[in-house]
């Protein structure tokens, strides 16, 4: 891309384009990349949208990276030109001026009234008078009607401020779908880990709002809103971790049951060990370590997604009902605990 004239080469008064308008860019420039290249310039330029930004290009551009001399010297460069033609206006601007009052006027007297010099210099001096006032710019008038005209600038304030707070909706709402893609993906990975065969996919309706269709075996069974695939989100999260603790609880169970069996075992039969008892014993010492291993993954897995939903809470500013709810259940916990021992 170094030997683009971005100036030339950019056909849009927007920041993005499409790729579709982007490969239109490339052919006016007698470029014509085949489909492999589009791929790639899809991949190295467009976003998720599949939108070309405009600042993307500019840091694809290397000249201008490296060379900022040079990029000084054509910006000056481009001021200078336009200085020099806007002078070149002016100048052509002047001299028609000055043609049309050099040019000779021809009056329209009275024919019965005699021509004399006073009355050809008054004549002359009005005329050239008018001309004058012809040039200066007349000053602004204030409105006649001085309601209406304020009226009409605060409807247009107000039409202003609409147009910015549909910009922040939109804004807000395009984050909100972002993050329901993403929740989609992981209700997918969830539901896999469960050995669910329901699916859950992306689907844009006629009006352009996003939707959730629900499939089982590729077979459609129903459509969801946003907020109605925000709660079956969270209750499939929540049936997957208490399935997460309920197997860390079997495994520290079972250990601790190995354990006592070990305990118990060395009381009075450690001298009627032989080779092959200690080879078995082994081979559970080994298997007891694998154990201890799977538990600990699956706790790591379990803290990451309390990450993510700690995140997520932070993001919608409910952490602290989140807090007070985890401090209640750390204290039913403590009791329990202590109550077991």
């Amino acid at each position: 891309m170094n030997h683009i004239n971005l100036e030339n080469f950019w056909k849009s008064d927007q920041i993005s384009v499409t790729m579709n308008e982007f490969v239109h860019f490339m052919s006016l420039i007698n470029l014509y990349p085949d489909e492999n290249e589009i791929q790639e310039l899809q991949q190295d330029l467009a976003d998720e949208y599949n939108k070309v930004y405009l600042k993307i290009v500019c840091n694809k551009i290397k000249p201008w990276k490296a060379q900022e001399n040079a990029m000084l010297e054509f910006i000056q460069q481009r001021a200078l030109n336009i200085a020099q033609s806007s002078k070149k206006r002016a100048t052509q601007q002047f001299k028609i001026q000055k043609q049309d009052k050099n040019r000779p006027r021809t009056a329209n007297y009275s024919a019965g009234r005699p021509i004399s010099a006073i009355t050809t210099k008054s004549y002359k001096t009005k005329a050239s008078g008018i001309s004058d006032l012809r040039e200066i710019p007349k000053p602004r008038e204030a409105p006649k009607n001085k309601s209406k005209y304020y009226l009409q600038k605060f409807q247009e304030k107000q039409k202003e401020t609409d147009r910015l707070l549909k910009l922040t909706i939109n804004k807000g709402k395009n984050e909100y779908e972002y993050e329901m893609l993403i929740n989609m993906g992981d209700a997918n990975e969830i539901s896999q880990k469960l050995n669910s065969k329901v699916t859950y996919r992306a689907y844009k309706d006629a009006n352009g709002d996003l939707k959730v269709h629900v499939y089982e075996f590729d077979k459609f069974l129903k459509q969801l809103t946003l907020e109605e695939f925000q709660r079956e989100y969270n209750l499939i999260k929540n049936k997957y971790n208490e399935k997460q603790n309920k197997n860390i609880w079997e495994h520290l169970s079972e250990n601790k049951k190995n354990q006592g069996q070990k305990t118990f075992s060395k009381g009075g039969m450690e001298d009627d060990y032989d080779e092959h008892e200690l080879n078995r014993k082994g081979f559970k010492n080994n298997e007891r370590v694998q154990d201890l291993k799977k538990v600990l993954l699956d706790t790591m897995v379990l803290t990451n997604i309390l990450k993510e939903q700690l995140a997520v809470l932070n993001r919608k500013g409910i952490n602290q009902q989140a807090n007070q709810q985890q401090n209640k259940n750390n204290h039913t916990f403590d009791k329990s605990g202590s109550q077991f021992h």
